[in-house]
């Protein structure tokens, strides 16, 4: 009987379903609508966020939708919030002009041949091999999703040459597809305030600092088949020999990726060391921290573009090179790298900080950033005028 039921359950589930993917396939388009996610709605942030903030001050009129996990994330006014797998967010996703995502895998339904699909991409200038470059390492699930992606993409932002060739190369994008050179919008706000002492201080302040303290921001990536041991560094030590270097009082930052926040529970945090991880932008994080310590992230393309102080701490190279692999962008370039905690400790002792600095703006010269300040303006421009264009078409 049990084994009836069951059968019932999932055969009138699957009815459902088909019934509601039919019902928004044949939904009209609206051009004054588009829909965006980031992280999985984990929160309103990255690129997709700059590319609302900059729609909404160019055409007031467009509505934009946030798929996101809860109604409690924090977004602005303008922005409604449509609940990710519910039957509201597979409305929208099908009657919207413009999709927008920073991620590959995020689809409540097919995307359909009008649509207009821009992916943002939540990293630069990789320094681990991604995509096509690892495609036998990778889950066959995400890979078929991934393909899907590079096959329905109108355009995808770039941030400097580098990324140019590693879309053309590893994404499976279709030829159709345009790279936007314009930078990425989320860099606007580094680029945009690295000057401006009153947000730095506001930043300093939301995070529990002191505005003459040496902040490192410890912003480690994430390890597939094994455990990485950032919780079990004695970052104690670290900061005794920060402190000894600058002479004032330094703090650290901890930011774990995504994958990895059950991380989060296993270090010791104290009013030197800091969870940075949740309720804080990276690029307000980027902007107030004096100096990156970080292994095979993205995260170091802020820092350079900001001519900051970088550090690669890489103790486990050879076993991350055989489950992951690196590219050239890690080989190729002049980053102060440290194999290990005694090295990493004599890196801070000895080395001038200014020298880390000057590696940042040799290798920000040699990537070719597209990164100007403007380019959440420039994707929002290049929106509005598809939409402009193909609205003239109907009429």
């Amino acid at each position: 009987m049990f084994g009836i039921k069951k059968r019932v359950k999932k055969t009138i589930y699957k009815i459902t379903g088909i019934f509601v993917k039919t019902l928004c396939f044949l939904l009209p388009l609206n051009h004054n609508v588009i829909i965006l996610n980031s992280y999985y709605g984990e929160q309103y942030d990255d690129s997709p966020s700059k590319i609302a903030d900059a729609i909404h001050a160019s055409n007031s009129n467009v509505r934009l939708y946030w798929s996101a996990k809860a109604k409690t994330i924090i977004v602005p006014e303008y922005i409604r919030i449509v609940i990710k797998n519910s039957l509201k967010e597979k409305i929208i996703f099908s009657i919207a002009k413009v999709i927008i995502s920073n991620l590959r895998t995020w689809f409540p339904l097919n995307v359909k041949k009008r649509q207009i699909y821009i992916q943002t991409w939540h990293g630069s200038f990789a320094l681990k091999k991604i995509e096509k470059q690892i495609e036998t390492k990778l889950d066959d699930g995400y890979v078929k999703k991934a393909k899907y992606d590079g096959s329905i993409c109108t355009a995808i932002l770039s941030s400097s040459k580098a990324d140019d060739n590693l879309f053309e190369t590893a994404f499976w994008l279709n030829k159709k597809c345009e790279i936007l050179k314009y930078g990425l919008p989320r860099n606007d706000f580094i680029i945009n305030n690295k000057n401006n002492d009153k947000i730095k201080n506001d930043i300093r302040h939301k995070i529990g600092v002191g505005q003459d303290d040496f902040l490192v921001l410890f912003a480690p990536t994430f390890r597939e088949s094994y455990r990485f041991d950032g919780p079990d560094l004695d970052f104690e030590s670290l900061i005794k020999h920060f402190e000894s270097k600058i002479k004032k009082r330094c703090r650290i930052l901890i930011r774990v990726h995504p994958n990895e926040k059950k991380l989060l529970k296993e270090f010791n945090f104290t009013e030197y060391l800091l969870d940075a991880t949740n309720n804080i932008d990276m690029q307000e994080l980027s902007l107030v921290c004096d100096m990156l310590i970080s292994d095979y992230s993205s995260s170091v393309y802020d820092y350079i573009i900001l001519k900051k102080p970088i550090i690669l701490f890489v103790p486990d190279i050879k076993k991350y090179n055989i489950e992951r692999g690196l590219t050239g962008n890690f080989y190729n370039n002049p980053f102060y790298k440290a194999y290990s905690f005694k090295e990493l400790l004599k890196i801070i002792d000895l080395s001038n900080f200014d020298d880390l600095s000057k590696a940042s703006e040799l290798i920000s010269k040699n990537i070719n950033s597209y990164d100007d300040g403007k380019a959440s303006f420039s994707v929002s421009n290049w929106i509005l005028s598809k939409l402009k264009k193909q609205q003239k078409k109907i009429f």
